[in-house]
């Protein structure tokens, strides 16, 4: 296949016809088309590896010249399997582009740079292209510069036969020569060579203009170098030098007939610099010239729009403009079609998009501007820039309201530019000269009410809320008659935002206090009813004309409505009924630091109206903020007021949000107590019932939470949650008959809620969304009884309610897994994980599953998914280090316990096995500094004591090991192993009576016979051989090994010892033993050519078959009488006796 290799340069770590995976080879496919990827590098270590990552699956052979790197960047190439060969840097790129390719053997060549991706390849590139009669293939190459702001498309050979035809000329902007006949494909290439930061940038400048300029002294009628420089300065804004070189590059075009597309781009080039230069009719005529080159001249049309606009040329600007669209359309659906033509102006589409929203908007047709806005934000790559037009827009068209809105956004982004800030100040003015009176700020009262209508006056308490604030205002403007906000000192756009809605926004310094914000608010209302949201909840669209119901209803002086409090992640949602509208009457006032409630109403009636709460709905950071203010203020509250319950309460409940079970269960409990020894009957405290009943049940404590239910349900039988939690409580104790019971109770109480919400009063529901995981548990407990149709009815009915198929897979699999049917659990696992595939609490499961199964590379793949999404997730880090551990990844298996260890510094297991790591290298000062770390947390931890005395041991100290070791023995007198180590010690210490006394424990341990006379060391040694054999024979190697290292020690260490264990252990089958033995006998006497032979059979047998001749060579030598190596003479038998 392709060409014999030449041998030039220097080439380091071949692997020929592998082809890349993640940093791994394979073998290419018999009969397939090989590609070599060619590339030339210097200093590329940052982006180099995303390359190779991306080409790893579609070429066989990997070709680097590197020019003279001084960073990793050859290190990553051989990582990665890539055939590397060195020439110094000769300021030529086609030079060096050449050379890769002549070291390239596949049958193509695919070319690309270290600073280049594949994003996109062509699957059927084998079977159509490369098969057909063209010898080149062009792909497509996105450029991206400026920060990733912007984005140049052209098509590029890059995909060509290795015939010796083709080559590569020009030192700079190099270019192929000697293909014949190209076609398209649908490979996409990512480069990043253009977006530097400015110091590699001006270098790159440098460089570039200077190969260039040398090119145009040696080749001055060469029009492609004077485009190249012209590009060059347009970059650097030299506009007046890019022009001059893009005017030579066309003109010299024109005289030698070319009218390649690279001078379209040289005509964008000038048009462009004209622009930036105030020579506007020039930029018109250059690019109405290259439209009639070429009418599919994208960049051309996008200037000329952009002219048309800004000149007012509504006609123009809309024809060209729907020409720039229609053409960026055909080029993402064939980018064929447009050949070699660079596109430079790809990212430009939401300008364009968002001048034809101003024009239709100039022409009055709203709904057409609408759309084009909408459209220009969804392909916008800099929204701050986009929200910063629509902001000066809208100002110039005295649009104060929207300006504003736009400002506030912008501003976001660009909180320094100077515009915006002018715009600011311009709104700013025009507020004060109409006192809050202009149009476009006075968004309220867009109806008027009849003059018998009760009038309604919505007060809002708000800090920093600029993300939520805007939705809660829009969904009631237009159902109340004023609008009170008291800011208690956002530092964000809350007040900006507020004051397009009302000119009543005051302002009160925090206090720690909800209620007194509250009533505060009110005071202000002068409307006959207040309707009370916080910035975070919204009224549903169609409860508007309720709420005026509900305010001309003369019998009541409140109103109930419901508040769907979602949470989770939108995964769980609390329901409950809440007073929110109330006569203005100077009674009726909240008290509460914190979770206010309101007192002084006298008769309430439940109307239809709903409320979204989405103030629980917080990401972790987010919700943890919350927590540490809210659970503050709860503790100042519970100082003045030990004794009421309510404080406990939602202390109980801000501790469950967190997760903390026990302190949510005291505090519940407390509140619980309070509430009965008050004789308080609110229904809040069966909600404290849940709180305790819930956090029990997720600690395992299951009478507790059984207890905790019932006695919920003993003071209010329709209590909904109680329901749920017993019906999964008796899952648990697969208590059937009560889990059909209570599932039974808890649906009929749902369609209760359902159907008339006001019998439960402010009764609180968090379960109201877990029908589908009732159904769940009731077919959980049908296939636990074998009644698989009514086990199937369940599920289906739980996944018809489910929204979540992620979780209902999860729940699933979680079952499936308790009953050890690991494989079903998997099946749905991987169900789950096509929904929900970031759902971190999949990848949880999924370890426990494959840890079941023992997938040992699946569990570590998911384990690695789980520190991926959550980098602190230290009990995945632990396991994983221990798995890494196992196989001797030590340097992969330090970095994870180290991690594990500066989290919880008394991680005990991490402790220990960070210990073993730093014994195992030879670390043994550390190692025992971390032992001794992890028994000051676990003093009677085996696995440390054990490792600490090994530690001893090795270092030579034999007094403390033998302390260890003893107290080891002591806690776990059963430990084989510990008293062979005893003995060790024993004998170097001369204790032969405690050797004795150890050896009589062993054989008590093992079974074995005792009653012996021992006349001798030699029989004490020929003893402890005996019990290696025994260890040996119950696959237990490596204490045999230590009772056959006892044996050497009483027997002395002599060649004829050391072999005899060596043959043992061979006999054995433990083949790594016996070489141990054979390494150590061999040195004492070299010219014993039976040890050599022992060792061939040992390799023999382990398969290594060069290390057994050579061994088998070596005894031949010393004694031509041994036996040579054949293996024909045995295959699993042992080999022939040579002794």
């Amino acid at each position: 296949m392709g060409r014999k290799k030449r041998n030039r340069g220097h080439k380091t770590d071949p692997k020929s016809e592998l082809a890349l995976k993640g940093g791994r080879a394979k073998r290419t496919t018999k009969n397939r088309i090989s590609i070599s990827a060619c590339m030339i590098v210097k200093n590329e270590e940052n982006l180099l590896p995303q390359c190779l990552e991306s080409i790893g699956s579609y070429v066989q052979e990997v070709i680097i010249v590197d020019t003279g790197s001084t960073d990793r960047t050859i290190e990553i190439a051989e990582k990665y399997g890539a055939k590397v060969y060195h020439h110094p840097w000769e300021n030529d790129f086609s030079k060096h582009r050449n050379q890769s390719i002549s070291y390239a053997t596949g049958d193509w060549i695919f070319v690309l740079d270290g600073d280049e991706e594949v994003i996109q390849w062509d699957h059927q590139i084998d079977s159509t292209l490369l098969t057909r009669e063209n010898d080149s293939v062009y792909v497509k190459v996105e450029n991206i510069y400026g920060k990733g702001e912007g984005e140049a498309w052209h098509n590029s050979i890059r995909l060509f036969r290795n015939n010796e035809k083709m080559r590569y000329e020009g030192r700079v902007h190099n270019e192929l020569s000697g293909y014949e006949h190209a076609s398209c494909s649908a490979i996409s290439i990512y480069h990043r060579g253009y977006n530097l930061d400015p110091q590699k940038g001006e270098k790159k400048y440098v460089r570039t203009t200077s190969l260039l300029e040398q090119e145009i002294e040696k080749d001055p009628n060469n029009p492609k170098y004077h485009h190249y420089l012209a590009v060059a300065y347009l970059g650097k804004h030299l506009y007046d030098k890019a022009l001059r070189e893009a005017k030579k590059a066309l003109y010299l075009a024109s005289m030698h007939d070319r009218e390649s597309t690279l001078y379209l781009w040289t005509r964008f080039v000038a048009a462009v610099c004209w622009v930036n230069t105030n020579r506007l009719g020039e930029a018109e005529r250059m690019c109405l010239g290259a439209i009639r080159t070429s009418r599919v001249h994208i960049d051309s049309h996008y200037i000329l729009s952009s002219l048309y606009y800004h000149r007012g040329e509504i006609r123009p600007f809309m024809d060209h403009s729907d020409e720039y669209l229609s053409l960026m359309k055909r080029l993402k659906n064939n980018p064929g079609e447009f050949g070699t033509m660079v596109h430079n102006t790809i990212k430009h589409e939401w300008r364009v998009r968002l001048h034809r929203g101003f024009a239709f908007a100039e022409l009055g047709e709203e709904a057409k501007a609408d759309k084009e806005y909408s459209l220009s934000l969804k392909v916008c790559h800099d929204k701050g820039e986009y929200y910063k037009q629509r902001c000066l827009f809208h100002l110039r068209r005295s649009e104060d309201g929207l300006s504003g809105r736009f400002l506030r956004k912008a501003l976001k982004y660009n909180p320094e530019d100077k515009e915006l800030q002018e715009a600011k100040g311009k709104l700013n003015k025009n507020m004060k000269v109409d006192g809050g009176e202009r149009k476009t700020y006075k968004l309220m009262g867009a109806h008027r009410q009849e003059a018998d209508e009760p009038a309604i006056s919505l007060c809002i308490i708000v800090k920093d809320e600029e993300d939520f604030l805007p939705r809660c205002l829009e969904s009631v403007k237009h159902c109340v008659d004023e609008i009170i906000i008291v800011d208690t000192g956002s530092t964000d756009s809350t007040v900006e935002i507020a004051r397009q809605y009302t000119d009543k926004v005051y302002f009160h310094p925090w206090e720690g206090d909800f209620s007194k914000h509250r009533n505060q608010s009110i005071d202000y209302a002068t409307k006959d009813w207040i309707l009370i949201l916080d910035a975070d909840e919204v009224l549903l669209t169609e409860c508007r004309k309720t709420i005026r119901e509900a305010t001309r209803d003369a019998s009541t002086d409140s109103v109930y409505v419901t508040v769907r409090s979602a949470f989770d992640e939108s995964r769980g949602e609390a329901v409950h009924n809440s007073v929110r509208i109330f006569r203005n009457n100077g009674v009726i006032h909240y008290e509460g630091r914190v979770h206010n409630r309101l007192v002084g109403e006298k008769a309430s009636k439940m109307y239809p109206i709903t409320i979204l709460h989405e103030g629980y709905n917080l990401s972790p950071e987010e919700g943890r903020k919350k927590f540490v203010r809210t659970t503050t203020l709860l503790k100042k509250e519970i100082e003045e007021k030990p004794h009421h319950p309510r404080a406990h309460h939602y202390l109980a409940s801000s501790y469950l949000a967190e997760s903390m079970y026990d302190e949510a269960i005291d505090s519940a409990i407390r509140a619980i107590k309070l509430a009965e020894d008050n004789n308080y009957h609110d229904f809040m405290y069966l909600w404290s019932h849940f709180i305790a009943g819930i956090s029990y049940l997720k600690t395992n404590k299951l009478d507790e939470a059984e207890e905790i239910c019932l006695k919920a349900l003993n003071k209010s039988p329709i209590h909904l949650d109680s329901h749920y939690l017993l019906t999964i409580i008796y899952f648990e104790r697969k208590n059937w008959n009560k889990l059909f019971h209570h599932s039974a109770e808890y649906f009929t109480l749902l369609n209760r809620i359902q159907n008339t919400p006001g019998e439960f009063g402010p009764m609180v529901h968090n379960t109201i969304n877990h029908r589908w995981r009732a159904h769940s548990h009731r077919g959980f407990a049908f296939t636990e009884l074998r009644e698989e149709e009514k086990a199937k009815e369940e599920y289906a009915s739980a996944l018809k309610l489910c929204d979540d198929r992620g979780e209902y897979h999860n729940l699933l699999a979680t079952f499936h897994l308790r009953r050890s049917e690991f494989s079903i659990a998997e099946q749905h696992l991987l169900e789950a994980l096509n929904h929900t595939p970031d759902d971190i609490g999949l990848y949880q499961n999924g370890i426990r599953i494959y840890q079941k199964l023992g997938k040992r590379e699946k569990e570590i793949t998911f384990l690695k998914e789980v520190l991926k999404r959550d980098s602190d997730h230290m009990s995945s880090a632990f396991r994983l280090g221990t798995i890494y551990l196992g196989e001797k990844s030590y340097s992969e298996a330090a970095d994870l316990l180290q991690k594990v260890i500066e989290k919880d510094p008394s991680h005990s297991g991490a402790l220990i096995n960070y210990g073993i790591i730093a014994r195992r290298t030879g670390e043994l000062d550390s190692a025992s500094t971390y032992l001794e770390r992890a028994l000051q947390e676990s003093p009677n931890s085996i696995e440390a004591l054990s490792n600490l005395g090994y530690v001893y041991y090795d270092k030579d100290d034999v007094l403390r090991a033998k302390e260890i070791f003893e107290r080891l023995t002591e806690t776990d007198p059963t430990l084989v192993d510990i008293h062979l180590m005893l003995c060790m010690i024993y004998i170097r210490l001369e204790d032969i009576e405690r050797v004795v006394a150890r050896c009589n424990k062993i054989l008590d341990l093992l079974g074995l016979e005792r009653h012996m006379t021992l006349n001798s060391l030699s029989d004490l040694g020929n003893l402890f051989a005996d019990i290696g054999k025994d260890l040996f024979e119950r696959q237990r190697p490596a204490m045999g090994s230590l009772a056959f290292d006892v044996f050497v020690y009483l027997s002395g260490e002599t060649p004829e010892t050391l072999k005899m264990v060596a043959r043992m252990c061979f006999e054995q089958g433990f083949y790594n033993a016996s070489l141990e033995y054979l390494e150590k006998a061999v040195p004492l006497n070299p010219q014993d050519w039976e040890s050599f032979s022992l060792m061939g059979d040992c390799y023999a047998k382990m398969g290594t078959e060069e290390a057994a001749a050579l061994s088998y060579q070596k005894a031949s030598n010393l004694n031509t009488a041994a036996i040579p190596w054949n293996k024909a003479h045995w295959n699993n038998e042992s080999p022939p006796s040579r002794y």
